[in-house]
């Protein structure tokens, strides 16, 4: 089973980025560049892969025992951006501001995963939504961006996915809710 962590986004958030998501395809439909529908935009804190069901059942006791350690935290939309950059992406986000405390839930759920013995991306972790994929990045794209409004709401939770790759793009099931713990 192809897993990951991820903080969803609320529905009314990804319904008013929708029509900001459909205009930048529109307007931007370049070879190779592919676009994540609206429905599937998420923070990823970990990407795990292929893993057992035992994995999984492993991970489930992490992530309870993370999620018992942090309470909700404050996130709003930003920029555009790219990996590596804007004019030749490999991917392109909306960038998210944040309070610390996702950093600090993304780096220690990552702690917990490697003392388990799984293996995580050890590339510094920047806050972002990944919108679209570049398989063509060595071209020189000039997106024309719409404006992206400061969409803010707080995290309450974190999931378990599991990832299925269809032909119109990857579609997500979510194996296991972490509410964080509520504030007094």
């Amino acid at each position: 089973m192809r897993v990951f962590l991820a903080i969803n986004l609320p529905d009314e958030i990804k319904r008013e980025l929708a029509p900001i998501l459909t205009r930048a395809r529109e307007d931007n439909d370049f070879p190779g560049l592919r676009w994540v529908k609206p429905q599937s935009v998420h923070l990823t804190l970990h990407f795990l892969g292929e893993l057992e069901q035992d994995d999984i059942e492993r991970i489930i006791k992490i992530g309870e025992h993370a999620a018992g350690q942090f309470s909700g935290s404050k996130i709003q939309t930003g920029d555009w951006g790219g990996f590596p950059d804007l004019e030749f992406p490999r991917v392109v986000f909306i960038g998210l501001g944040t309070e610390n405390s996702l950093a600090d839930i993304q780096t220690e759920i990552g702690r917990q995963l490697e003392r388990a013995g799984f293996e995580i991306d050890r590339r510094p972790w920047r806050t972002h939504l990944t919108v679209a994929r570049n398989k063509d990045s060595g071209t020189r794209l000039n997106l024309d961006l719409p404006e992206v409004p400061g969409l803010a709401w707080t995290v309450r939770s974190f999931e378990l996915m599991q990832s299925n790759l269809e032909a119109d793009g990857a579609e997500y099931t979510i194996i296991k809710s972490f509410e964080l713990k509520h504030e007094n």
